[in-house]
């Protein structure tokens, strides 16, 4: 998941004694075990790692990879709560539509998967009465056919993609560029 800050120790090149953030509440995180933690703060969770050589000075550990934004909004969301500060809106959130959304594609299927028709799902879903000689032309006909093939989709390994989400959008194509490194 790409919200999980790694903590790591920092490299001895890179640590910097004096510029040292005294955090007690870091301290409190880093004193157990190594391994994954979950940080409650603000009606928030915080999900953690520490390595298993140890966290010590505390650095945090960011792939450059596709995801590298997320780690690094997480990280600072991370920074700003261990601070007492607002850590800002949760970009990984699902908003009430899209759990509203998954529920009725999960139900749609339940029902295709019971033998239900599809005209016998729409009714249940929109709690409709809807006649079946206005099934061909009806408006639930084609959202239950999307929200069954959404479910399928999930059903058959979509459902990683909720660990993405919002971010299963393709990274923006950044141009090529010659750095000089002289």
């Amino acid at each position: 998941m790409p919200t999980v800050t790694a903590l790591t120790a920092a490299p001895p090149d890179v640590d910097e004694p004096r510029q040292r953030a005294d955090i007690p509440a870091l301290k409190a995180i880093l004193a157990g075990p190594s391994g994954p933690r979950l940080i409650h703060a603000d009606g928030e969770t915080f999900r953690v790692v520490i390595d298993a050589t140890g966290a010590d000075p505390p650095a945090v550990l960011l792939p450059f990879d596709r995801l590298f934004e997320i780690r690094a909004g997480a990280a600072m969301r991370l920074w700003r709560i261990l601070h007492h500060s607002n850590p800002g809106k949760n970009p990984a959130r699902l908003t009430r539509y899209r759990r509203r959304r998954l529920t009725l594609a999960l139900r749609a299927l339940d029902g295709l998967r019971e033998g239900q028709t599809y005209f016998q799902i729409a009714e249940l879903v929109t709690r409709a009465r809807i006649l079946s000689r206005e099934w061909n032309s009806h408006e639930a006909r084609e959202a239950i056919k999307r929200l069954v093939q959404s479910a399928e989709a999930l059903m058959l390994g979509g459902y990683f993609e909720l660990l993405l989400q919002p971010y299963r959008r393709p990274p923006r194509r950044m141009r090529s560029r010659n750095l000089n490194t002289r």
